[in-house]
């Protein structure tokens, strides 16, 4: 023929709300647990070949992933007199893996072929408490994102008798907000606070039991590159 091309376009969006809340309440119990938990895994491939015996050929492939999700667990307006432990938690665990690959072979003319990856995460993790009474034996308010992403981008040209072009190019975006907020809040005890992370912050609070308030993020990123 004169000429092939032939394109693959993968796109996934993420935009939902995980939320756990109790608000304007009074708790009694041996032990609360409050948690909101998001799991979302995206697995997203696309492979094409182009061939043409004369002419151009032509091979694009193109994957996104865009994930905006907001997880969040919160204590409000509420007294809780637990004689156990009090467990506030909020936590997201993103599993991306995306392929692109695309192979182009032209015996007399131009072979052309480009893959590109792209994942984009804005996700929120907030775990807050705020204007409660708050009494426990230990109290753990914890946010955790945790990502892993794999991305693959591959592409092969082959060109007998002419020219051969081909690019791969991969992008990683994160921006996620993690956050874990202790305000306006009374907890009664003997033992030491205790905060970590990477966004803890107190205000107004009178706090004296074991209170532990993390903020926590795990990347771990993967990017190959296979051109032939």
């Amino acid at each position: 023929g004169s000429g092939a091309v032939v394109g693959t376009i993968s796109v996934a969006k993420l935009t939902g709300e995980t939320k756990a809340a109790v608000d304007s309440s009074t708790i009694s119990s041996a032990e609360t647990t409050i948690h909101a938990d998001h799991l979302g895994k995206i697995y997203m491939g696309g492979v094409n070949g182009s061939g043409a015996a004369i002419g151009a050929a032509i091979g694009l492939n193109f994957s996104m992933v865009n994930d905006s999700t907001t997880t969040e667990a919160t204590l409000s307006n509420s007294d809780d007199t637990t004689t156990g432990d009090v467990k506030i938690t909020a936590s997201d665990e993103s599993v991306l893996d995306t392929v692109a690959t695309t192979f182009a072979f032209a015996v007399e003319g131009a072979s052309i072929g480009g893959s590109t990856v792209i994942n984009n995460l804005t996700n929120k993790v907030l775990t807050t408490v705020e204007d409660s009474n708050v009494s426990g034996n230990h109290v753990k308010v914890l946010a955790m994102n945790d990502v892993q992403a794999d991305s693959i981008e591959g592409m092969g040209v082959v060109a007998v008798a002419g020219g051969g072009f081909g690019i791969s190019v991969g992008v990683n975006t994160f921006d996620s907000t993690v956050k874990a907020i202790v305000q306006n809040t009374v907890n009664d005890g003997t033992h030491k606070i205790k905060a970590t992370g990477r966004d803890t912050t107190y205000r107004n609070d009178e706090l004296n039991s074991a209170l532990e308030v993390t903020a926590e993020e795990d990347k771990k990123i993967t990017q190959k590159v296979i051109n032939v």
